[in-house]
C-alpha cells in the first residue's frame, strides 16, 4: 500500500491567547462580518479577508477624495497597551493616508474631541499625535489642530516590506514620558523601539470606555489598497517581548515533514521534533469513522477502527503544541490512500434496503429504497435487486443506467414511475430515480438480493412479509420501513410500518418509523405518539466573538420538558455519541416557545439581544462542523428520532457562504424539516441570527438571495412588510428612522424616536405583543408613518401602514 500527499496548508486562525483580564480583541482575519451590533460607520466600504483582516473595499467610490470609517466601544484603564497590524499598498499622501484614534482623553463642549492618534501619511513618517479631531457624516476625520508626540520615518521601509507596519503602543500615566511605541515589518522580527513621549492626561474617571476608529481617506484608484489585520487592547503594559511569545507560532512547514501509512488502519505524520495533543483537534474528512490520536517520539498517529478506504482525504491539525508548548500553525492536508493490490470493500462500505412499498395506492408505483449507512457517497449505479423465483434470482434489474451517488447518511428510492410517487407524497425529485424496469413487488410477501457489481457480491438478502406491517398489513399505500438507530447499533434496528403522521410513507427521506414503547415494532397503531419539538435555527460558523446554538420550538399547547432528550450530530453519514439536554430551569420549553442551546449564553445576550430565559446553557454541546451535517434530536430512553434536520452551507446565498456569524433558520417550522429549500440564512437587519425567539425569515416566500426593496412611490404597505423595510434599512449603521402613529380622523397619537421604532419594528416581525408600546387611547385602527433618514438623502424616505389594534 501507499501514501500519496499533497502538501498544502490552510492557516485556519490563530488567536491570542494572552490571559489579561478585559482584553479587547480584533481579529478581521478569523471573519469575514462585521457584526453591526459591535461596529459602526461606512461597514459596506469595508470587507474581512482571511489574509489581510478589515480591508478597504470601496466597490464604487464616487469622488477624487473618499471617507470610510469603523468605530466600536473599547473599555479604558489606567494603563493600556495597543497591539495591531497596518499594510498600505502605497505611498500615503495627503490624499491617500489611514488614521487609528486610539485613545480619547477630553470630549469639548465644541463637539469636538482630543484623541491620541496613530497616522501614516505626508509620504515620510509614522506619527503618534496628540489631535483634536470632528468626526463628520461622510466619515470624514476632520483634524483641526494636532500635536506630534512620537515619529518614525519609514520611507524606504515601507518599499522593502510592502507597507506593513506591526506596532505597539503603551500608555503609562504615572511615567514620566507617557507614550512609547515599538514596530516591526515582519512577524519573524523583533520589535524595534521607536521612542517615548509625551505628558498626555488621564482621561476622567468617569470615562468608562473609549471610542476607536479606524479611518481611511483613500482616491479612486486606492479604494481596496488599506487593511487593519488586528487590533488587540490590553488594560495593562504589556512588553513586546510577553506579545512575541505568544504570537510567534511555528510554521506547519517547519514542523510536519512527511505522512506515512502504517497499516491500513494508521496514518504517520513525521515531525521535527514531539508534539503535544493535549489541546489538539485532528480530524479527516470523508470522516474514516472512530479516531484515536497519539504523539510518540517525533511522531503523530492517526489510528481508526475501521481499515481506511483508498481515496483522497483533507486532515486538519489544529491547536498542535511542541513539547516545550511553543504553538504550531494550524493546517490542512490533503492526502491520497493507495493499494499496491486491489482490496475487497468490506460489506460496511455498502447500500442497504431501508424501506418498500409493495401495496401503493390506486395509481401510485411502488419503490424500492436504499440508504447509505457509510461516510462516504456511494454510486447506486453499481448495483442491482433481483427477487427469488424458485429459491433463486433468476434476472438482475440495474437500479440506474446513469450515475446515482447516494450521499453519507442519504436515502434514495428506485421506481417505474416517478410521477407515481410525486403525485401522493412530498418527496425530494432529486432522491428518486425512474429505473427502466424492476421486479413486481407482491404483496403476500417476497423475498429481494442486493448485488454489488463490483466484486459480484450479494451485500444482503432481506424476506418482505406482511406481518411485519402489524395491523396495517391489509391496508393499500403503507410502505415498510426499516428503524435505523441514530448511534449506529444494528442490535435496535427493525421493520414496520410507516407512521400515519408521514403518510404512511417517506420514498427519498429519512424514514418516520418510531422504536417502540413497550409493545411489538411492528404493531404502530398503539404507540403514544411524543409532543412533536422542531430545530428552528443553527449556528454552527458563530464570530470570533459568538457562540454556537441550536434552537428548538415548541409548537404544542403545553409546556414540553426537554431532560429526556439528547443531541445526536452525524458527520459524514457517522453519527456522534447521544448528549443528553441539561434540566431546563423552569421545567420545559412554554407553548409556542422557543429555546436556543448553546455553550455560552452571554454571546447571544449581546449580539443578539437574546433574553436568558429563552437560552439553555449546555456545556456538553458537541462542535457543530462549518460546512453541513445532520442534527439529530433524539429521546434518551430508546433512541428515538424526534427530528432530525441538515445544515448545510449551500443553504445560505452565495455572498454568505463565506461569512461567520451567519445561522441557517428553518422559514416554515411545521413544513418537512429535511426539505433544504425551507432553509435560509438569517437576514442582515437581525444580526443574521435570532437565537430564542422567531426566525428573521419566519414565512417568508423569497428566495433567499432576495431582499426587499423600497417602493419607487408612496404607497401603504402590510404592517410585516413595512416592519421588515425598516429594520432592513437601518441595519447599514447610517440609516436613522423615526416613527409617528396618526388616528383615522388625522390628529398625532404617539411619536417615537430610532430606538423605539427599531423596538416597534422588531415586535411586529416577531409577532409580539405591541400593548406595551402602543398609546391607551388606541381603540380600532391607526396610521403609521415611519421616515427613513440617510445621509446621502436630502429628504426623509416615508412608509406607511395600518396599525389595527
Amino acid at each position: 500500500m501507499r501514501l500519496r500527499c499533497t502538501w498544502f496548508a490552510l492557516i485556519l486562525g490563530l488567536l491570542s491567547t494572552w490571559p489579561a483580564v478585559g482584553q479587547w480583541q480584533a481579529h478581521f482575519a478569523d471573519s469575514v462580518s462585521l457584526s453591526p451590533s459591535v461596529w459602526q460607520g461606512t461597514l459596506d466600504k469595508f470587507r474581512c479577508d482571511p489574509i489581510r483582516g478589515l480591508q478597504l473595499n470601496d466597490s464604487k467610490p464616487s469622488s477624487t477624495t473618499n471617507y470610510a470609517y469603523i468605530k466600536a466601544r473599547v473599555s479604558l484603564s489606567k494603563q493600556m497597551t495597543w497591539q495591531g497590524k497596518v499594510q498600505l499598498d502605497y505611498t500615503p499622501t495627503k490624499g491617500n493616508n489611514v488614521k487609528l484614534l486610539l485613545y480619547c482623553y477630553e470630549a469639548l463642549a465644541d463637539g469636538t474631541f482630543n484623541y491620541v492618534v496613530l497616522k501614516m501619511d505626508n509620504k515620510q513618517a509614522l506619527f503618534l499625535a496628540e489631535s483634536n479631531v470632528a468626526l463628520e457624516g461622510n466619515g470624514r476625520i476632520k483634524q483641526i489642530s494636532s500635536q506630534k508626540l512620537i515619529e518614525y520615518p519609514y520611507f524606504d521601509e515601507i518599499h522593502e516590506d510592502g507597507g506593513v507596519v506591526d506596532f505597539v503602543i503603551q500608555y503609562d500615566p504615572t511615567a514620566e514620558a507617557r507614550w512609547s511605541m515599538w514596530v516591526r515589518h515582519r512577524a519573524t522580527d523583533l520589535y524595534k523601539f521607536v521612542g517615548s513621549a509625551g505628558s498626555t492626561p488621564a482621561a476622567p474617571s468617569n470615562y468608562k470606555s473609549t471610542t476607536f476608529l479606524f479611518a481611511c481617506e483613500y482616491s479612486k484608484t486606492r479604494a481596496q489598497h488599506s487593511s487593519l489585520e488586528f487590533l488587540d487592547v490590553y488594560p495593562a503594559i504589556v512588553s513586546p517581548e510577553e506579545l512575541t511569545r505568544e504570537h510567534n507560532v511555528i510554521p506547519a512547514s517547519q514542523f510536519y515533514q512527511e505522512f506515512r501509512q502504517r497499516d491500513p488502519h494508521t496514518v504517520e505524520m513525521l515531525c521535527a521534533e514531539p508534539a503535544d495533543l493535549s489541546e489538539a483537534i485532528i480530524a479527516v474528512a470523508p470522516s474514516w469513522g472512530k479516531l484515536t490520536t497519539s504523539a510518540e517520539g517525533k511522531s503523530i498517529y492517526i489510528r481508526s477502527e475501521a481499515a481506511i478506504p483508498e481515496g483522497e482525504y483533507a486532515l486538519s491539525f489544529r491547536g498542535v503544541r511542541t513539547a516545550s508548548a511553543k504553538r504550531i500553525e494550524n493546517a490542512i492536508y490533503r492526502i491520497a490512500v493507495e493499494y499496491d493490490q486491489p482490496q475487497p470493500r468490506p460489506d460496511s462500505l455498502a447500500l442497504t434496503f431501508s424501506e418498500f412499498m409493495a401495496n401503493p395506492l390506486s395509481g401510485a408505483s411502488e419503490y424500492i429504497e436504499l440508504h447509505n449507512p457509510t461516510g462516504q457517497a456511494l454510486d447506486a449505479s453499481g448495483y442491482s435487486v433481483g427477487v427469488w423465483r424458485q429459491g433463486k434470482v433468476t434476472t438482475w434489474y440495474p437500479l440506474s443506467s446513469r450515475p446515482c451517488p447516494i450521499p453519507a447518511g442519504g436515502y434514495h428510492a428506485f421506481t417505474t414511475s416517478v410521477e407515481g410517487i410525486t403525485a401522493f407524497y412530498e418527496a425530494p425529485r432529486d432522491s428518486l430515480t425512474q429505473s427502466k424496469t424492476l421486479p413486481q413487488l407482491a404483496n403476500k410477501g417476497f423475498t429481494i438480493e442486493l448485488l454489488r457489481h463490483a466484486d459480484s457480491t450479494v451485500v444482503e438478502t432481506f424476506r418482505y412479509d406482511p406481518a411485519l406491517l402489524g395491523k396495517l398489513r391489509s391496508q393499500r399505500g403503507v410502505a415498510l420501513e426499516r428503524y435505523f438507530s441514530p448511534t449506529g447499533d444494528k442490535s435496535h434496528e427493525y421493520w414496520g410500518a410507516a407512521t400515519p403522521q408521514a403518510h404512511f410513507a417517506t420514498p427519498g427521506q429519512r424514514n418516520s418509523i418510531q422504536p417502540a414503547g413497550g409493545g411489538s415494532p411492528s404493531d404502530t397503531t398503539h404507540r403514544a405518539a411524543p409532543l412533536p419539538l422542531y430545530i428552528t435555527e443553527i449556528m454552527a460558523r458563530p464570530t470570533v466573538d459568538g457562540s454556537e446554538y441550536i434552537e428548538l420550538y415548541n409548537p404544542n399547547d403545553t409546556t414540553v420538558n426537554t431532560d429526556h432528550l439528547g443531541l445526536v450530530i452525524v458527520r459524514s453519514g457517522h453519527p456522534s455519541k447521544v448528549y443528553p439536554l441539561p434540566p431546563h430551569p423552569t421545567g420545559g420549553i412554554p407553548p409556542r416557545g422557543y429555546l436556543a442551546l448553546t455553550p455560552s449564553t452571554h454571546p447571544l445576550e449581546r449580539l443578539y439581544y437574546a433574553k436568558p430565559d429563552s437560552l439553555l446553557l449546555f456545556p456538553e454541546m458537541p462542535q457543530l462542523p462549518d460546512s453541513e451535517c445532520a442534527i439529530r434530536l433524539v429521546h434518551l430512553a430508546n433512541d428515538s428520532i424526534v427530528e432530525e434536520v441538515y445544515y448545510d452551507i449551500k443553504t445560505f446565498p452565495k455572498a454568505l457562504q463565506k461569512v461567520k456569524g451567519v445561522a441557517q433558520e428553518r422559514i416554515i417550522p411545521d413544513k418537512q424539516s429535511q426539505d433544504l429549500s425551507n432553509w435560509t440564512a438569517a437576514e442582515a437587519w437581525a444580526n443574521y441570527g435570532t437565537p430564542g425567539r422567531q426566525n428573521s425569515v419566519y414565512g417568508r416566500t423569497a428566495t433567499s438571495d432576495e431582499s426587499l426593496d423600497l417602493p419607487k412611490r408612496r404607497m401603504r404597505l402590510s404592517l410585516p412588510q413595512l416592519a421588515r423595510l425598516v429594520l432592513q434599512e437601518i441595519s447599514d449603521g447610517e440609516t436613522r428612522c423615526t416613527a409617528t402613529l396618526y388616528a383615522v380622523a388625522g390628529y398625532r397619537l404617539a411619536q417615537y424616536d430610532h430606538a423605539s421604532t427599531e423596538t416597534l419594528c422588531r415586535a411586529i416581525v416577531e409577532r409580539q405583543s405591541l400593548a406595551e408600546l402602543l398609546p391607551a387611547t388606541l381603540t380600532t385602527r391607526a396610521i403609521l408613518l415611519v421616515e427613513l433618514r440617510h445621509p446621502d438623502r436630502k429628504r426623509a424616505y416615508p412608509l406607511v401602514s395600518i396599525i389595527v389594534n
